[in-house]
């Protein structure tokens, strides 16, 4: 990786017990941008997937792929570990 390359990072569900934990541990480091959805385009399946395609990494909820504006992440399962290597 490169140095001082910043890391992109989205958390689908931030606001969520588990994604509020994810952002707390990320929240001081200088390598990591978290990509943040204004409180409007949370829950906006466009906006998610260009968060999603934007991100280097992206932790996607338990929900994904279910019930309850669940996202249809199969499209992303392998892209973002790909891109998380770099390849």
């Amino acid at each position: 990786m490169q140095k001082n390359k910043m890391i992109k990072v989205f958390i689908d569900g931030r606001e969520g017990t588990t994604g509020l934990k994810i952002d707390e541990r990320l929240r001081d480091r200088n390598d990591v941008k978290v990509i943040v959805l204004p409180d409007d385009l949370r829950k906006d399946v466009s906006a998610r997937k260009e968060a999603i395609a934007s991100s280097d990494v992206t932790f996607l909820p338990a929900r994904c792929g279910g019930g309850r504006g669940g996202l249809p992440c199969g499209e992303f399962r392998n892209s973002y570990h790909r891109r998380f290597n770099g390849a």
